[in-house]
């Protein structure tokens, strides 16, 4: 995961591509061809400073891979936030809280959506962007991550 991350090595993308692909296939029975895959976003200052969404990379391979489409910008960071992992964060729900909105609402009405994220930790951004997700009007919003920390 770090050397996707932090050094966009395309090797190691690929093998989490592959398991989060797996995942997919296992968890996601009976879903329709036409889901929608999202990544949740990073904010714009850590994808320059990376040279790219590492969420979205996955999304894009997901998609490809289960013939869904994958929904880039359906969901935008509005400010940016502490890692979840950091130690100052004394509330991981109250850190996102009000972070995310829906860009692409017409996309997401009635739509079955994944969300797809490199890690999770405690399930609060995934929650907060699945909550703006419902409130724009999908209809089913699962969860993939390709790991957990």
């Amino acid at each position: 995961m770090r050397r996707f991350k932090f050094g966009d090595d395309g090797a190691a993308g690929l093998l989490l591509i592959r398991e989060i692909t797996r995942l997919g296939r296992a968890q996601l029975i009976g879903w329709p061809r036409r889901t929608l895959v999202v990544p949740i976003p990073v904010h714009a200052r850590k994808r320059r400073a990376r040279g790219f969404d590492q969420a979205a990379r996955l999304a894009d391979g997901l998609a490809d891979e289960l013939a869904w489409t994958c929904g880039r910008g359906v969901i935008v960071r509005v400010r940016d936030t502490r890692p979840q992992g950091d130690p100052r964060t004394t509330s991981r729900e109250a850190n996102v809280a009000g972070a995310f909105r829906v860009a692409r609402r017409r996309v997401v009405v009635g739509s079955h959506v994944v969300l797809v994220d490199d890690v999770t930790t405690s399930g609060a951004t995934a929650r907060e962007c699945a909550r703006v997700l419902r409130d724009a009007g999908a209809r089913r919003v699962g969860v993939l991550t390709a790991a957990s920390g």
